[in-house]
């Protein structure tokens, strides 16, 4: 029996569990990122970073009506990238690095699981920290 004042408290399961968050980019700070930026060409997104100084990482998606007409297309790309960056969400929290991702068309039909190689290249060069990147395609 509960006292008076005592509520008993029910937790759902996913309040147990700490899940990060992904903090997304203002429109004038994509502006400057995508002037300042450095760039990194994947065969399935383009990724412009860019240093900050908030000890974690923000991220942005730019999928335009020239990647797919349909926005159930683009809605989906989005989603394919941001599940890939939540998996290695704890990795790119540490970078602390400001992230544009802009899709390309080959993402079209493809499953997260076949981005990641894309996602490893991009963290190796952060890590590096010196963003020297050649003009070639990874």
């Amino acid at each position: 029996m509960q006292g008076e004042g005592e509520k008993e408290e029910k937790e759902s399961p996913s309040a147990k569990r700490w899940r990060p968050t992904m903090v997304t980019l203002k429109n004038r700070e994509i502006k400057k990122i995508l002037s300042e930026g450095k760039v990194l060409n994947t065969e399935n997104f383009i990724a412009i970073y860019k240093k900050n100084m908030l000890g974690y990482s923000r991220f942005a998606f730019i999928l335009s009506k020239k990647f797919s007409k349909k926005a159930v297309v683009r809605n989906r790309a989005k989603r394919i990238l941001k599940e890939v960056l939540r998996e290695y969400y704890r990795v790119f929290k540490d970078l602390s690095y400001d992230i544009i991702f802009i899709g390309k068309k080959n993402i079209i039909g493809k499953k997260s699981s076949d981005l990641y190689g894309d996602i490893e290249k991009l963290i190796s060069i952060l890590r590096e920290g010196n963003g020297q990147i050649s003009d070639k395609t990874y």
